[in-house]
């Protein structure tokens, strides 16, 4: 069964990006919008395509991915509920600078790019928060990419795990812990390193309770650690 427009409230009501927003705004990107239910690895947008709709993430997630010249996948980042692709591309009318594709079954709202200015320009003044959005993803994106730079793996992947709490972290039926939907595959690729140094890195933060590993997913158990190891603080995607 595909989302309903309770659903999608809620997506949007509860998200980062979007919660800020004055709720008549919020009613409309649900009313434009059409949910496009998403097979696992399906291509969404490709790198240089020039799009004509953005997605906000409803269930599931998104992966921003290169190719590197080694053949390489290259993970930018995957994008859960509540996270958005394609409003700074439709709006700037260019192309995309990655490949988008849904990492398992995924819901997004899709949403026309003409439909999407229209409503900026018939109430102006959610020009500025939209920016101020865009502003946080880009400031977000640089910090991950500096973060990766010269650092040592477990910061990276510290870095990594802090940065995607806010929309992959489920609560884990457990004081404070949170479950991050993310495999340790997803994560190597991110940090354009080896699974094997990525499960190695994770078993000690295991060890020292940080973490906790479980099938395709994270348990995030102490927090001031992680900050700690990650050495700045860092934005969610």
């Amino acid at each position: 069964m595909g989302a309903n427009s309770n659903t999608i409230r809620t997506v949007l009501d509860r998200s980062a990006y979007f919660r800020s927003m004055p709720a008549e705004f919020r009613d409309r990107i649900a009313q434009i919008g059409r949910v496009r239910r998403c097979s696992p690895n399906e291509l969404i947008c490709g790198s240089g395509e020039k799009p004509t709709e953005a997605w906000i993430v409803l269930s599931g997630g998104l992966r921003a991915s290169i190719v590197t010249h080694k053949g390489h996948e290259f993970v930018y980042g995957v994008l859960g509920p509540g996270s958005f692709a394609g409003i700074g591309t439709i709006i700037e009318n260019g192309t995309t600078f990655a490949d988008l594709r849904s990492r398992g079954v995924t819901e997004v709202l899709a949403i026309n790019g003409s439909r999407f200015i229209e409503e900026l320009d018939r109430n102006a003044r959610m020009w500025r928060p939209v920016a101020a959005m865009l502003n946080y993803r880009m400031r977000a994106m640089a910090e991950i990419i500096r973060g990766l730079v010269g650092r040592p793996l477990a910061e990276r992947i510290a870095r990594v795990l802090l940065g995607h709490k806010d929309h992959f972290g489920q609560p884990n039926g457990r004081s404070h812990a949170v479950r991050i939907d993310l495999s340790q595959t997803d994560i190597a690729r991110m940090l354009d390193s080896s699974r094997s140094r990525v499960n190695q890195a994770l078993k000690r933060l295991e060890a020292e309770g940080v973490i906790e590993i479980d099938y395709r997913s994270i348990v995030l158990r102490d927090f001031d650690r992680l900050k700690k190891l990650a050495g700045t603080e860092v934005q969610s995607i």
